[in-house]
């Protein structure tokens, strides 16, 4: 897999802010300043994740470069990432425009509310359940390691797998 690294990517213009080098992101990294880690072939990417004062965010794009699919995990007081949200969206055609979304909002004592939301985003349907998020954890990455955070596919919960046709 391809890695590169820079100081941000710019959602509307879809492209990579100032590419940085490998000893420059690992001083970032290692003195817990922000910059984002991009995978896959930099004109192209596939995903880019965006670490930021204990904050991980994982965005999966598409074939036009449109954040279809995204995760937040907060850095946690033992060491461990928790996953506290997902989103998910569906594009009208081949624009940016969203047609329909779903949020997932968890909370480390094991619920989760879940907000739908459809074009023209009048209002939304939000429920909460309970569920097993042990599966929600994991471990803050090192430098340069990425694939645990960069994984579409998540068991959530023993009776659920979210994933990007889910979500």
């Amino acid at each position: 897999m391809e890695v590169s690294y820079c100081d941000r990517w710019h959602r509307y213009l879809k492209e990579i802010i100032h590419q940085i080098e490998v000893d420059e992101a690992r001083a970032l990294h290692d003195s817990g300043k922000p910059y984002t880690v991009i995978l896959g072939e930099s004109r192209s990417p596939f995903c880019f994740i965006e670490i930021n004062l204990g904050c991980y965010g994982v965005s999966f794009l598409d074939e036009q470069k449109r954040e279809y699919l995204m995760y937040t995990f907060e850095d946690t007081h033992d060491g461990r990432l928790f996953l506290k949200e997902a989103i998910w969206r569906e594009f009208i055609g081949r624009s940016d425009e969203v047609k329909k979304g779903t949020a997932y909002h968890f909370s480390q004592e094991g619920t989760v509310s879940i907000e739908d939301v459809e074009h023209p985003f009048h209002q939304s349907t939000v429920r909460e359940h309970s569920l097993d998020v042990s599966a929600n954890w994991e471990s803050r990455p090192e430098f340069g390691e990425y694939e645990a955070l960069a994984r579409k596919d998540r068991q959530l919960s023993r009776d659920s797998t979210y994933s990007d046709r889910e979500l």
